[in-house]
């Protein structure tokens, strides 16, 4: 019985040892150098996400039938030298951007809600911008 039981504690002492192994073998030629452990593949660059220009502002989110909507779009850039450029990617067609402005009258019937994409880049990284706003019908208060 002594003898059975110091068999099934060297037997799975050898079984760690085999799965150590292997996990270590499997380890260490799976992943030949730091950059791939890292998930970085060497042809790719690098993108430093704080270079990437964004916008900082949000739109309005409720707009009215009939009623001027406008929406400054503030871009930011992390560098002051790189021109940045603004591009109305889809939104309604009463919309236009002009000088960092997004204006437009909804015309009367067009309530509901419309998905507005902005694209901001310093000509070498850009990123979008997608919002949604809400265009409610005018309610006639009497006073």
């Amino acid at each position: 019985m002594k003898r059975s039981r110091k068999v099934k504690i060297f037997l799975s002492s050898v079984v760690v040892i085999v799965i150590g192994l292997v996990s270590g073998y499997y380890m260490y030629f799976s992943t030949s150098n730091e950059e791939t452990v890292l998930g970085i593949q060497e042809s790719q660059e690098l993108v430093d996400l704080t270079k990437i220009p964004y916008i900082d502002t949000l739109p309005p989110i409720v707009g009215y039938e009939g009623v001027l909507y406008e929406y400054l779009v503030r871009p930011v850039s992390y560098d002051d030298e790189l021109v940045v450029s603004l591009e109305y990617i889809e939104g309604p067609s009463w919309l236009s951007l002009n000088n960092f402005v997004l204006r437009g009258t909804p015309p009367f019937g067009s309530s509901g809600s419309y998905k507005i994409v902005l694209k901001v880049s310093d000509g070498y990284n850009s990123s979008i911008q997608e919002e949604y706003i809400l265009i409610e019908k005018v309610e006639n208060e009497e006073f």
